[in-house]
């Protein structure tokens, strides 16, 4: 489906190529998973729902990647798919996170489902933060052995993005808002827990890779949270889509401690609507999706599962939100303006992210140049439409109606600053300097055809009851011609 390189296609080849270029749009793949892959090896973990973090028992992270079976393009976008679980539970085979990587692949990406580092100890204020922390700290591992493995799975680096469930929310929200030391929670530090040290966890980016950048390039978060608001600074302009049930008590909508805030070694953390209301006030653009009435997971899971009922309504709405954000994050912006003289326009490319491009001049003849230039045969209105395709052969096209003339035989177009045209309903007044040199005034239509010519002997003249048209006006004797539209 990669665009090509001749000149001139038929019409309906230029379609079959462009438009039906359906990838990351439906499911064109069989999706080919690779379980268990080691993405950080030996990691520091304390595990259980109230550990003692003096503890260490290393532990491997590993993830699934899913991938489309047999492709061999490679610059695909990837998703790293987090699960829920309130830092406590889920695992990378929750059933809702494996959905969407299976919807994923099919579709062209590169989709990750992995698994981070759990446990709290729910009688300690600085546990729930820490549990966090080391979550981020593991999302970003796993976004840094993904670009240093780009070429082995096919991905394209500038393009990694993250889904996250609930917990799985909180990893890339933080990951997108906490990227600076000082942003760094205190809680974090060593400190002394029942006459032990817990240890000090580290900066966000710790283990392999470490010459990669460890930063997802868009969100989507499902029922999330941040800890500090403040924290979305104004230059961190992110594609972001929040999705929320307004009426959710594990994760608040708004301002609240999870859990019905009855586990008092939680803080309070900034739902999604908080979330969306600090986004607006520092003009970052984002999508959302808040549903009234529906709380956690509305989609219809339970801790990440479906059940013996399967997936809700809600699911396919949901899932179709994250195929059109995705692909909106990587896809090109089709854009041009353009110049005329007389027959002849000279197109001018205005795009973002396009890498190859082509033309229907609405004539039946075609283009892949960027900015192309062309003359049509004769005068008319013509459908221009420009396609753009991007590096990840996601496209983009947008159309415009243009009409063009012939010139005036024989007469050069000049400019000349001292004739006035007034536009009164459907005719034209036309003053001209009043000046015995004028000599004859000569009006042409669009084809070229005069319409009106008498020598100049008063200060204007009136052509009346034109309608929507185009106008040439020639002064004889000063030799320049005015376009009038």
């Amino acid at each position: 489906m990669k665009l090509t390189s001749i000149a001139i296609l038929l019409a309906v080849s230029v379609q079959a190529q462009v438009v039906l270029n359906d990838r990351y749009k439906k499911s064109e793949f069989t999706v080919l998973k690779m379980s268990d892959v080691l993405y950080s090896p030996n990691t520091p973990n304390i595990g259980d729902l109230t550990p003692n973090e003096t503890e260490i028992d290393p532990k491997d992270l590993v993830m699934d990647i899913y991938l489309p079976d047999a492709d061999t393009f490679n610059l695909k976008p990837a998703v790293i798919c987090a699960h829920g679980g309130g830092f406590v539970a889920g695992s990378k085979d929750n059933q809702d996170i494996v959905a969407f990587c299976d919807s994923l692949a099919k579709k062209g990406y590169v989709a990750v489902t992995i698994q981070y580092r759990l446990g709290i100890n729910l009688i300690d204020g600085k546990s729930p933060i820490r549990a966090v922390y080391r979550a981020i700290q593991d999302g970003r591992s796993a976004v840094r052995f993904l670009r240093a493995n780009a070429t082995t799975f096919g991905i394209d680096t500038t393009n990694i993005y993250m889904l996250g469930s609930s917990a799985g929310a909180f990893i890339g929200l933080h990951n997108l808002y906490v990227r600076n030391a000082n942003e760094i929670p205190s809680q974090v530090n060593a400190y002394q827990w029942l006459f032990q040290t817990a240890p000090d966890l580290g900066p966000l980016d710790t283990g392999l890779y470490m010459n990669h950048s460890g930063n997802i390039n868009g969100l989507i978060s499902l029922w999330g949270g941040l800890y500090d608001i403040n924290s979305i600074n104004p230059s961190e302009d992110f594609p972001v889509l929040l999705v929320h049930g307004k009426n959710d008590i594990i994760v608040y909508y708004d301002k609240n401690g999870p859990f019905l805030n009855l586990v008092p070694s939680f803080p309070d953390v900034y739902g999604s609507k908080r979330i969306h209301e600090r986004l607006d006030s520092l003009g970052i653009d984002h999508e959302t999706y808040f549903v009234d009435g529906e709380g956690h997971e509305f989609y219809g899971v339970t801790n990440g599962n479906f059940g013996l009922t399967g997936p809700n309504d809600y699911w396919d709405t949901v899932n179709q939100k994250v195929v059109d954000f995705c692909y909106g994050i990587h896809a090109p912006k089709a854009n041009f303006t353009y110049s005329k003289n007389g027959l002849h326009v000279s197109y001018l490319d205005q795009s973002t992210k396009g890498n190859q491009f082509q033309w229907d001049f609405g004539d039946g003849t075609f283009s892949t140049s960027q900015s192309p230039q062309h003359s049509y045969s004769s005068p008319g209105t013509y459908t221009v439409t420009q396609y753009v395709q991007s590096i990840n052969l996601s496209w983009d096209s947008i159309t415009s109606v243009i009409s063009v003339v012939a010139n005036p035989v024989g007469i050069e177009r000049l400019n000349h600053n001292s004739i006035q045209i007034k536009k009164i309903n459907e005719s034209f007044e036309i003053t001209v300097p009043n000046d015995q040199n004028v000599g004859n005034v000569s009006v042409y239509n669009n084809l070229g055809q005069l319409i009106y010519e008498k020598r100049h002997q008063n200060s204007s003249v009136v052509l009346e009851n034109l309608g929507p048209t185009i106008l040439f006006i020639q002064l004889e004797d000063w030799g320049f011609t005015r376009k009038v539209y």
